[in-house]
């Protein structure tokens, strides 16, 4: 008996996330947001992470493998796609879910943002200097990616570079070719995203927002 794709998603999309913040953080807070409210953004984003690295627990599950080898012709290729689940987009829409989440947090716990004098936009690496964090080196390449990545898979096609959106310029991406730091490849058109890739950039995204709750 075939399983849809929703019966096997299931268990991992309705599961709750926590969103306990560590005991005796102390909030980095604008005379607007006290130190409770910063907090209840803190976890509120970390929440949102959480849910979109559910999504590299489906795909990585054995559960989904089992079901594309019982549901899928021995002469198509064995991935979710198969089953109607393209999974290299839908985790470029979770790097814009994890931009997001950053976004979100620092919308509410800034009360002027500022434009980055590399991009010309209130990308996340602006977002964690108006908020006084200073990030790790690591971080800051990661986050430049997201950022890019971001913008790739939320203003164009599919994840598809083209002249437009190269008119502005990049933290990360070049036109031509770009090694990041995660181990993906872009080509100067797409890059071909897979689950670790989505948790590398969720862990500097969880790294660099704890940073934030530093006194």
């Amino acid at each position: 008996m075939k399983q849809g794709l929703g019966e096997i998603a299931g268990p991992f999309f309705l599961a709750e996330c926590g969103n306990s913040v560590e005991n005796g953080a102390i909030a980095r807070a604008l005379p607007s947001n006290g130190p409770e409210a910063v907090s209840q953004e803190y976890a509120l984003a970390n929440s949102q992470i959480a849910r979109i690295v559910q999504l590299c627990d489906f795909l990585e599950h054995p559960g989904l493998g089992d079901a594309i080898r019982r549901n899928v012709p021995t002469n198509v290729p064995q991935t979710p796609g198969a089953l109607g689940f393209d999974s290299e987009l839908w985790i470029g829409l979770g790097m814009v879910g994890l931009w997001a989440a950053i976004d979100a947090f620092a919308d509410r716990s800034i009360q002027t943002r500022t434009y980055c004098s590399h991009c010309k936009s209130r990308c996340v690496l602006q977002a964690f200097a108006d908020l006084g964090v200073v990030v790790p080196r690591a971080s800051v390449a990661a986050l430049g990616e997201l950022e890019d990545v971001r913008h790739l898979f939320a203003h164009n096609f599919s994840g598809m570079a083209d002249a437009a959106y190269f008119r502005r310029r990049r933290h990360a991406l070049d036109p031509s070719y770009s090694t990041l730091s995660c181990g993906a490849v872009f080509d100067g058109t797409s890059v071909k995203l897979q689950p670790l890739h989505l948790r590398h950039y969720a862990q500097h995204a969880r790294d660099a927002l704890g940073k934030s709750l530093e006194p």
